[in-house]
Protein backbone atom coordinates (compact mmCIF):
# COMPACT_ATOMS: atom_id res chain seq x y z
CA UNK A 1 0.00 0.00 0.00
CA UNK A 2 2.46 2.31 0.56
CA UNK A 3 4.60 1.99 -2.35
CA UNK A 4 1.19 2.79 -4.52
CA UNK A 5 0.26 5.58 -2.77
CA UNK A 6 4.16 6.79 -3.42
CA UNK A 7 3.72 5.92 -6.63
CA UNK A 8 0.75 7.59 -7.22
CA UNK A 9 2.40 10.76 -5.97
CA UNK A 10 4.99 10.63 -8.20
CA UNK A 11 2.98 9.95 -11.39
CA UNK A 12 0.55 12.79 -10.46
CA UNK A 13 4.06 15.17 -9.26
CA UNK A 14 5.16 13.80 -13.19
CA UNK A 15 2.23 14.29 -15.34
CA UNK A 16 2.43 18.00 -13.28
CA UNK A 17 5.96 18.56 -14.83
CA UNK A 18 5.11 18.00 -18.05
CA UNK A 19 6.03 13.95 -18.57
CA UNK A 20 4.73 11.55 -20.25
CA UNK A 21 3.43 8.27 -18.85
CA UNK A 22 5.38 5.01 -20.91
CA UNK A 23 5.29 1.35 -20.29
CA UNK A 24 7.77 -0.81 -22.44
CA UNK A 25 7.92 -4.44 -22.44
CA UNK A 26 9.94 -6.69 -20.29
CA UNK A 27 12.19 -8.26 -22.99
CA UNK A 28 13.72 -7.14 -26.09
CA UNK A 29 15.71 -7.65 -28.56
CA UNK A 30 19.65 -8.10 -28.02
CA UNK A 31 20.38 -5.97 -30.88
CA UNK A 32 18.52 -3.40 -29.27
CA UNK A 33 21.05 -3.09 -26.68
CA UNK A 34 24.03 -4.07 -28.65
CA UNK A 35 23.06 -0.84 -30.89
CA UNK A 36 22.35 1.42 -27.82
CA UNK A 37 25.75 -0.02 -26.99
CA UNK A 38 24.88 -1.36 -23.24
CA UNK A 39 25.00 -4.53 -24.16
CA UNK A 40 28.67 -5.04 -24.60
CA UNK A 41 29.44 -2.98 -21.70
CA UNK A 42 27.24 -4.20 -18.65
CA UNK A 43 26.78 -7.87 -20.23
CA UNK A 44 28.57 -9.38 -17.04
CA UNK A 45 25.46 -7.89 -15.06
CA UNK A 46 22.24 -9.64 -17.38
CA UNK A 47 20.74 -12.58 -18.02
CA UNK A 48 21.92 -14.81 -20.70
CA UNK A 49 20.50 -13.81 -23.97
CA UNK A 50 16.95 -15.89 -24.94
CA UNK A 51 17.51 -17.36 -28.33
CA UNK A 52 14.34 -18.48 -30.87
CA UNK A 53 13.91 -20.80 -34.18
CA UNK A 54 11.44 -18.85 -36.12
CA UNK A 55 11.25 -19.79 -40.00
CA UNK A 56 14.41 -20.74 -40.08
CA UNK A 57 15.87 -17.74 -38.45
CA UNK A 58 17.53 -17.15 -34.77
CA UNK A 59 16.61 -14.20 -32.92
CA UNK A 60 18.06 -13.08 -29.22
CA UNK A 61 16.12 -11.47 -27.02
CA UNK A 62 17.00 -10.31 -23.49
CA UNK A 63 15.15 -10.01 -20.39
CA UNK A 64 15.25 -5.93 -19.99
CA UNK A 65 17.87 -4.70 -18.00
CA UNK A 66 17.57 -1.20 -18.17
CA UNK A 67 14.69 0.86 -19.41
CA UNK A 68 16.88 3.72 -21.59
CA UNK A 69 17.15 1.81 -24.94
CA UNK A 70 13.43 1.47 -24.70
CA UNK A 71 12.93 5.20 -24.36
CA UNK A 72 15.50 6.19 -26.86
CA UNK A 73 13.56 4.15 -29.52
CA UNK A 74 10.12 6.06 -28.35
CA UNK A 75 11.68 9.37 -29.09
CA UNK A 76 12.89 8.64 -32.23
CA UNK A 77 10.43 6.91 -33.92
CA UNK A 78 9.49 9.70 -35.98
CA UNK A 79 11.51 13.07 -36.62
CA UNK A 80 10.79 15.80 -34.11
CA UNK A 81 10.59 19.72 -33.70
CA UNK A 82 12.77 21.46 -31.39
CA UNK A 83 10.04 22.88 -30.13
CA UNK A 84 8.69 19.65 -28.86
CA UNK A 85 11.74 19.39 -26.76
CA UNK A 86 12.22 18.40 -23.84
CA UNK A 87 9.93 15.36 -24.64
CA UNK A 88 9.81 14.38 -21.12
CA UNK A 89 8.81 10.26 -20.32
CA UNK A 90 8.62 8.69 -17.11
CA UNK A 91 8.41 4.76 -16.39
CA UNK A 92 8.38 3.10 -12.98
CA UNK A 93 10.02 0.29 -15.34
CA UNK A 94 10.98 -3.09 -14.11
CA UNK A 95 14.33 -4.53 -15.01
CA UNK A 96 16.39 -7.71 -14.59
CA UNK A 97 20.13 -8.38 -13.48
CA UNK A 98 22.40 -11.30 -12.57
CA UNK A 99 24.67 -9.08 -10.39
CA UNK A 100 27.24 -10.31 -8.37
CA UNK A 101 26.45 -10.41 -4.68
CA UNK A 102 27.30 -6.79 -3.14
CA UNK A 103 27.09 -5.27 -6.92
CA UNK A 104 24.26 -2.84 -5.39
CA UNK A 105 22.54 -3.61 -2.42
CA UNK A 106 24.89 -4.30 0.25
CA UNK A 107 25.14 -8.25 0.27
CA UNK A 108 22.09 -8.67 -1.44
CA UNK A 109 21.97 -10.07 -4.88
CA UNK A 110 19.59 -8.39 -7.32
CA UNK A 111 17.46 -10.09 -9.68
CA UNK A 112 14.54 -7.32 -10.09
CA UNK A 113 13.52 -4.17 -9.11
CA UNK A 114 11.49 -1.33 -10.43
CA UNK A 115 13.00 2.26 -10.59
CA UNK A 116 11.08 5.21 -11.70
CA UNK A 117 13.23 6.04 -14.64
CA UNK A 118 11.73 9.49 -15.18
CA UNK A 119 13.98 11.28 -18.51
CA UNK A 120 14.51 14.11 -20.02
CA UNK A 121 15.61 15.10 -23.33
CA UNK A 122 16.85 18.13 -21.98
CA UNK A 123 18.44 19.07 -18.84
CA UNK A 124 16.44 20.54 -16.42
CA UNK A 125 16.07 24.55 -16.65
CA UNK A 126 17.27 26.77 -13.74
Amino acid sequence: MVREELMAFMREEQVRRGYQLVATPHIGSLELYKTSGHYPYYAESQFPPISFQERGEEEEYLLKPMNCPHHIRIYAYRKRSYRELPLRLAEFGTVYRYEKAGELLGLTRVRGFTQDDATSSAPPRR
